[in-house]
């Protein structure tokens, strides 16, 4: 899994999904969120995928400030 919100590496992780690449998942959030979110609060999303039976249908997940 990869934690990340560099665009260039959501990128990467989209392209890869179209040519049908396979990886494990990719947890993101828009920059714009960042200066939102602090870095306890990113632990806590990350942390409450756990708690999902199949967190990773679909590969990229993008976590959000509440």
């Amino acid at each position: 899994m990869l934690v990340t919100n560099d665009q260039p590496s959501i990128e990467e992780a989209k392209r890869g999904l179209l040519e049908g690449k396979s990886f494990t998942g990719v947890v993101t959030w828009p920059r714009k969120h960042y200066a939102r979110m602090s870095i306890g609060e990113i632990v806590d999303k990350i942390e409450a995928l756990t708690y999902e039976e199949d967190p990773f249908v679909y590969p990229i997940r993008y976590i959000r400030p509440d």
